[in-house]
């Protein structure tokens, strides 16, 4: 869960480089984020997977996320790209500490994951890092069913945590 909740992050911000390369026409760009990105996983996965099974996918997919992220951040600074690292490390850092507590206490998987996507969005709504809008915006997308309660739940913690709310 740890490593997941890193790798999602850092693919985060390898496809927010992405866009603005392409939205600004940069096809190149694209393009050379995709093969640093997939030509080390293809090679690796090739070579790990019949070893090491499960862990030799993990480690080449890995890999090629970090060979992503650093030509991210290469071209970012080519296009004068601002990234809020001060930003993205709370956002990052509130998720995997709650994962690496959890996997500490060898809590399932599949609570682990809706702890942190709770806990972590109580925080972030604490810390004012997301807003009441970008909660709606986000609910907006599934079922009125499941939508209309979760807000309500978010909203009296909203209120709780966040006098603004």
């Amino acid at each position: 869960l740890l490593s997941a909740n890193i790798t999602y992050n850092i693919s985060g911000i390898i496809t927010y480089v992405n866009t603005l390369a392409y939205t600004y026409g940069n096809y190149k760009q694209v393009l050379t984020i995709g093969l640093i990105s997939n030509v080390p996983r293809t090679v690796l996965y090739f070579l790990l997977i019949p070893e090491y099974g499960g862990i030799g996918a993990a480690i080449s997919y890995f890999v090629g996320t970090v060979a992503g992220l650093i030509i991210s951040i290469i071209i970012a600074k080519k296009v004068k790209m601002n990234i809020g690292w001060k930003d993205l490390a709370i956002v990052l850092l509130i998720p995997v500490t709650i994962a690496f507590v959890q996997s500490y206490f060898n809590i399932h998987y599949v609570l682990a994951i809706l702890i942190t996507f709770f806990i972590s969005h109580i925080l972030f709504l604490r810390l004012q890092i997301i807003t009441r809008m970008d909660l709606q915006d986000s609910f907006g997308i599934l079922p009125p069913y499941i939508s209309n309660p979760l807000l309500k739940m978010l909203n009296a913690l909203g209120k709780k945590l966040n006098s603004s709310y």
